[in-house]
C-alpha cells in the first residue's frame, strides 16, 4: 500500500508533467511549484508530540506541535562556492562594461510569493542591471522556476543562467538568457 505521500506525488506528477523535467524551457510555472509544495505539505505534517501533564485531569492528553514547523534554517552568507568563482572570472570579471558586482546582493520577491535571489548582481555602466545564476552539473527544477518567474516579472533586468557540465564531460558552460524587457 502506497503512502498518503507517494499518492500526491503521483496525483501532482499526473498534473503537472513539466515540473518533473521532460521538456525544454520554463514549462512549469511557479503556480505549480506553489500547488507542489501545499500538496507536500499536507500530506507530510510536521512532527507531532503527544504528552500528557500532571495538572490536566488524568486520561487528558495535550497535544504540542513542534516548534519550527517548517524545519528549514536560515541560510548563513558565506560567500561564493567554486562554482560560482568559476562563472564569476569566466562570465563577468573579463568584461569591460560592468561597473558594479555584488554576490548575493538582491533579492526579489515574486507574485507567487516566491524570493529569488541570484547569484550575482551586475551593474553596467550604462546603468542596466543583470542577475546572473550559476549552477553545477545537477538538476535544480526548483531555482529555475524560481529563476524564470523572476525574468518574466521583472523585464528591467537581463537574467543569465549559467550551468557547467561535470569534468568528466569536459565542464563546458551553457549559458541561457532572458530578457523581457529590452
Amino acid at each position: 500500500m502506497k503512502s498518503p505521500l507517494e499518492l500526491a506525488s503521483e496525483s501532482v506528477r499526473r498534473l503537472n508533467p513539466g515540473l518533473f523535467g521532460g521538456t525544454a524551457g520554463c514549462s512549469a510555472t511557479a503556480g505549480d511549484l506553489v500547488a507542489r509544495r501545499r500538496i507536500e505539505a499536507a500530506v507530510a505534517a510536521p512532527p507531532v508530540t503527544i504528552m500528557t501533564d500532571d495538572r490536566v485531569a488524568p486520561g487528558t492528553m495535550i497535544v504540542a506541535q513542534k516548534s519550527g514547523a517548517t524545519g528549514k534554517k536560515k541560510k548563513k552568507r558565506k560567500g561564493p562556492n567554486q562554482t560560482e568563482k568559476a562563472y564569476r572570472a569566466l562570465f563577468i570579471d573579463t568584461r569591460n562594461d560592468v561597473a558594479w558586482v555584488g554576490y548575493e546582493a538582491l533579492t526579489i520577491r515574486t507574485e507567487a510569493g516566491f524570493k529569488y535571489t541570484g547569484d550575482w548582481a551586475v551593474r553596467r555602466k550604462d546603468g542596466g542591471t543583470e542577475i546572473h545564476e550559476s549552477k553545477g552539473p545537477w538538476e535544480s527544477r526548483d531555482a529555475y522556476i524560481r529563476w524564470c518567474q523572476a525574468a518574466q516579472e521583472w523585464p528591467q533586468f537581463r537574467f543569465y543562467w549559467g550551468k557547467r557540465a561535470a569534468k568528466k564531460d569536459g565542464g563546458e558552460w551553457t549559458k541561457e538568457e532572458r530578457n523581457h524587457g529590452e
